[in-house]
């Protein structure tokens, strides 16, 4: 009898450890952060790359990946969360692109949204995740106004756009947690028939 329990009470602990936190995987070179990959953003996995550069290069053909501000608000919210961990949320400078200005450090990452016309016109506002020294400083802030296609942070010391891809699916492993569980319900099984028998 007791031992049924110890089954089921590992296979429950197993379970429910295997799903706890989650943080993206994440792209470091020479110390300083690039970007990211798995982030997930309402339930889709994402690439992330920060870039200094003009507006024109970041466009995918026609459009940005995010249309909506709730989509692009999601995605600044989901950075703070899975991407800005650890020492890259206590430095924000170790950023690519964001230069340490004093000791309130902080980075803003500009996630704009919306359709791109391809020409010099006003094509979209944009959201920001605001990564500061201090987790109270943290948050979600609208960008500004109106940007063009020529616009550049190369003059923002502080600024980076974030550049994203969404991830292509891949088949999903069953976890190992699943056969653990299972095991034991078949070991259970197999004590009810003995004791049956």
């Amino acid at each position: 009898m007791r031992t049924r329990y110890y089954i089921l009470l590992i296979s429950l602990l197993v379970l429910c450890t295997s799903s706890m936190g989650y943080s993206a995987t994440l792209d470091i070179q020479n110390g300083f952060l690039y970007g990211a990959d798995d982030v997930i953003v309402k339930e889709v996995k994402y690439n992330v790359s920060f870039l200094d550069q003009k507006v024109v290069s970041i466009g995918t053909a026609s459009q940005f990946t995010f249309q909506t501000p709730q989509e692009a608000i999601a995605a600044s919210q989901a950075l703070l969360d899975q991407v800005f961990i650890g020492q890259f949320d206590i430095v924000p400078s170790l950023t690519n692109g964001i230069e340490p200005i004093d000791e309130d450090d902080f980075a803003n990452i500009f996630t704009p949204y919306g359709v791109y016309d391809g020409v010099q016109s006003a094509l979209t506002n944009i959201w920001g995740a605001k990564n500061a020294i201090l987790d109270t400083e943290d948050q979600v802030h609208f960008g500004g106004g109106t940007i063009q296609a020529d616009d550049s942070l190369a003059f923002a010391p502080t600024g980076v756009w974030a550049v994203w891809q969404v991830q292509a699916p891949s088949p999903v492993p069953l976890p190992a947690a699943v056969w653990i569980f299972g095991s034991g319900l078949i070991g259970l099984a197999g004590l009810k028939k003995r004791r049956n028998a």
